[in-house]
């Protein structure tokens, strides 16, 4: 199908903010979504992302700022007020209240990204990349940049996984605990899944993901969750052959506490401290008990086979790892 404004998408799903002229030279649009944010943060975010040497030609960065209509008092002459501030340093920034049944940050990214989804259709670029981004996120050097480069380079990379590790400077001692441990239990739950031979394990952080313009309409958009919205968008192409895992530039997301989301990292570290527990993993035998699925699947379809029969003796070798 053709990637330009006539395309099905467009005309059924897209819930773009209005108007969409862009320059002709549009390569890469961020997606900032932010609802209760400090406006010191959100400068920050944009300030990081502004460190390119794109021209401004080449990329935007759209900012919605955005709260239920339950909160509107509450939040609407905060939301302007960050407005004013980051008109300053871009001209995308709009102020949103929605139902509170349809707010959430998975509707924030999805307007986000379909209207520079309509932007790239509008100039006929179904190349353009179209990057997520977190209002309380800082980025490396020229990370427009190498973004933009990793799919220029790979043609066929559809979307992609971002490298991040979260900011631990300036925190207290024991939120920096509790922070290492949820990072730490990120970077195991993929590596023991890559481990064991699964084809799909990447990691899927919000504001360290990007996609073709093309692919996004194309797979149908992002959708609408309050949260774990980038991990059901991601797992659209993971299987495709065409996904990728960028480590040419980092992402610093918060590691703030938060509850704004009824799970993910501020949720976690809320948790966590509020109940003085660590943040523990998945015990390593129940990757050990799926590999030997994953490497006798076929067996599972003609034999009796149960997952009851597994013995201690599967685990040998593995001893040293599961103690």
């Amino acid at each position: 199908m053709n990637f330009n404004l006539s395309h099905k998408y467009f005309e059924t799903r897209c819930e773009d903010l209005e108007g969409f002229a862009s320059s002709p030279s549009l390569k890469i649009v961020a997606c900032i979504p932010a609802y209760k944010e400090k406006t010191s943060d959100l400068l920050k975010a944009v300030e990081s992302l502004l460190q390119t040497k794109l021209n401004k030609e080449q990329y935007e960065i759209l900012i919605l700022l955005n709260h239920p209509l339950s909160q509107d008092q509450e939040l609407k002459q905060i939301s302007e007020a960050s407005q004013s501030a980051l008109l300053e340093k871009t001209s995308n920034v709009f102020v949103r209240s929605f139902q509170d049944k349809k707010s959430g940050v998975g509707r924030a990214r999805k307007i986000l990204m379909d209207t520079a989804a309509k932007k790239f259709a509008h100039i006929g670029n179904s190349n353009g990349v179209i990057l997520c981004f977190d209002a309380d996120s800082t980025c490396s050097t020229q990370h427009l940049d190498r973004v933009l480069k990793a799919f220029e380079t790979d043609e066929k990379m559809q979307a992609a996984s971002i490298h991040f590790e979260h900011t631990l400077a300036d925190l207290d001692p024991e939120q920096l605990e509790r922070i290492v441990e949820y990072e730490l239990h990120l970077r195991v739950y993929i590596g023991w899944k890559k481990s064991i031979g699964l084809p799909f394990a990447f990691q899927t952080i919000g504001s360290s993901m990007a996609v073709r313009a093309k692919d996004y309409v194309d797979k149908g958009g992002m959708n609408t969750r309050k949260a774990g919205e980038d991990f059901y968008f991601l797992h659209k192409f993971t299987n495709s052959g065409h996904f990728g895992e960028l480590k040419n530039t980092v992402v610093f997301p918060s590691p703030r506490v938060s509850d704004r989301v009824p799970f993910g990292t501020g949720r976690a570290i809320l948790n966590a401290m509020s109940l003085n527990e660590p943040i523990l993993t998945y015990n390593p035998k129940s990757y050990l008990m799926f590999e030997r699925f994953v490497d006798h699947i076929e067996d599972w379809y003609t034999t009796e086979k149960t997952f009851n029969s597994i013995t201690s003796s599967e685990f040998k070798g593995f001893s040293k790892v599961i103690d």
